[in-house]
């Protein structure tokens, strides 16, 4: 495999933007960054502010959860083409990797279109 995590994340940041303050998503989930969903071991809370470093660090983090994900369940990931498996794992990021190994995303973790920087 020799995807770069650094294209993949490039591309997640255009697609979907991203938000360095703690904001409660559509779905009730605290969420910041490139649609990380906020956890106790994030130790942030509503309204909180994050870095760019620590937004791209989270996202590295998550997308790096992703791959190894599609590593683990799907077979054949590794002799895939590049560009497929990206897309797949972009797919994994947003939407799960169960949803994708039953080829119907569930809802998406809704991430506003536009960059916010506040």
């Amino acid at each position: 495999m020799s995807i770069s995590i650094e294209n993949i994340m490039a591309q997640v940041k255009a697609d979907y933007g991203y938000r360095l303050r703690v904001h409660s998503g559509e779905n009730g989930l605290l969420m910041v960054g490139c649609g990380h969903i906020v956890t106790e071991r994030d130790r942030l809370h509503l309204g909180n502010r994050i870095t760019q470093d620590r937004c791209d660090a989270l996202l590295a983090h998550d997308l790096d959860v992703a791959i190894c994900a599609c590593m683990a369940q799907m077979a054949g990931f590794d002799d895939m083409p590049d560009v497929e498996q990206e897309v797949i794992v972009k797919a994994a990021f947003r939407f799960g990797i169960a949803s994708v190994l039953a080829g119907q995303p569930s809802a998406p973790i809704a991430i506003e279109e536009e960059s916010h920087n506040d």
